[in-house]
């Protein structure tokens, strides 16, 4: 009998110890990176369902975090600026969004995504009088994805 307590204690003590050096974390975890005018992901292929996206804000400004399903950045709509037209997206191609937030921090949500390809970016458009909008899309911050 004291055997298997004994080896019970044991393995129990083996989970708490990979669990308390990192090893618990899911397969299903994304960690990207913002700054400008990039967006980087850890990988760009992942198992589809549900998915921990942690962003940072790596940058020196305000940035955002959007998923539209989209074979590319290409197959999205512009608006004028050459931002992406959010309004002529469908609502079932749009998993969903983190909210501006600021530099030097980070963010992380889970986001439902069925098998498929997405494109992840930030639509902000800082504006200074007297001086052409900065598009943060149109300089290039996207990235691809897939979800399998």
């Amino acid at each position: 009998m004291k055997t298997v307590a004994a080896t019970a204690a044991l393995a129990l003590g083996l989970a708490f110890a990979v669990n308390a050096c990192g090893g618990g974390g899911s397969s299903d975890d994304v960690k990207a990176s913002l700054k400008e005018f990039s967006v980087t992901l850890d990988s760009r292929q992942h198992k589809a369902g549900s998915i921990s996206i942690k962003v940072d804000n790596t940058g020196s400004i305000k940035h955002e975090f959007i998923i539209m399903r989209a074979k590319d950045a290409a197959a999205l709509p512009l608006d004028a600026q050459g931002g992406v037209d959010e309004e002529k997206v469908a609502e079932a191609d749009k998993p969903g969004e983190i909210a501006e937030f600021a530099q030097g921090t980070s963010k992380t949500k889970k986001f439902n995504l069925p098998a498929g390809d997405y494109v992840m970016f930030c639509n902000l458009v800082n504006e200074k009088s007297g001086t052409p909008p900065v598009v943060h899309f149109k300089l290039g911050m996207h990235e691809t994805f897939t979800a399998t």
